[in-house]
């Protein structure tokens, strides 16, 4: 997702990897195939709750900073299960968002205070446009011209995951499972170029269903569907 985590953790009962000669369900691209079975409600009522915050408290200096820049992230989410109609329905959700405000120190490349000087008066509007130049010895360029420039420069995250399941017994040997899984996110992320950043939105959608019938207690039949 926008985060560049993977959301959910709490949703998932089991999965697998096929790292090679996997069969031909699972289509003709090349890779790693992993299979991710989500969890299911139960005849008793479970859920949880969490948080986790970080802020710069606790954070170090990075070496072009002078203090540590305002940083805040929130983890945050729940799962809960449970009967619809006990022995035969059965629900489960899981959501978790991240919301992240951080900013990092950018470095850029920009004209000095002698090129700003000697700049006619008609180009100071756009030279008004760039960060200041830091003003120490090692921060100058070797062509006299440019210095470097310190600046913060905001990174914020949003991302919002959610799934619901539905599970139905027919009878032993029929079940029915659908389930509805979300992602949505933007994040903004600063480039050297202090003019610009890449701003990166996501939207996932997966909706599926699945039948399981049972003709013997060695032959299964699942029929699977998605978009």
């Amino acid at each position: 997702g926008a985060s560049g985590q993977l959301l959910g953790i709490d949703a998932v009962r089991e999965f697998n990897v096929q790292s090679s000669t996997y069969g031909a369900e699972y289509g003709k691209r090349v890779g790693g195939q992993i299979n991710v079975v989500t969890m299911s409600g139960s005849n008793q009522f479970h859920g949880t709750l969490f948080e986790f915050l970080r802020n710069d408290i606790f954070d170090a200096r990075n070496f072009f900073d002078k203090t540590p820049p305002p940083y805040r992230r929130s983890d945050f989410g729940g799962a809960a299960g449970g009967p619809i109609r006990k022995d035969k329905t059965f629900i489960f959700g899981n959501y978790e968002g991240i919301r992240q405000r951080l900013t990092t120190t950018n470095v850029a490349t920009v004209p000095n205070a002698s090129t700003r000087a000697r700049t006619l008066p008609s180009m100071q509007p756009y030279l008004a446009l760039y960060p200041l130049p830091s003003l120490a010895p090692t921060d100058q360029l070797p062509d006299g011209l440019t210095a470097k420039a310190y600046t913060p420069a905001a990174n914020p995250v949003r991302e919002d995951f959610g799934i619901v399941r539905v599970d139905h017994l027919y009878s032993e040997k029929d079940s029915l499972s659908g389930a509805y899984t979300i992602d949505d996110g933007q994040s903004l992320t600063p480039v050297a170029d202090p003019f610009s950043g890449q701003i990166l939105t996501l939207r996932a959608q997966v909706a599926s269903l699945e039948e399981t019938h049972t003709f013997s207690p060695s032959v299964i039949n699942t029929a699977r569907a998605g978009f």
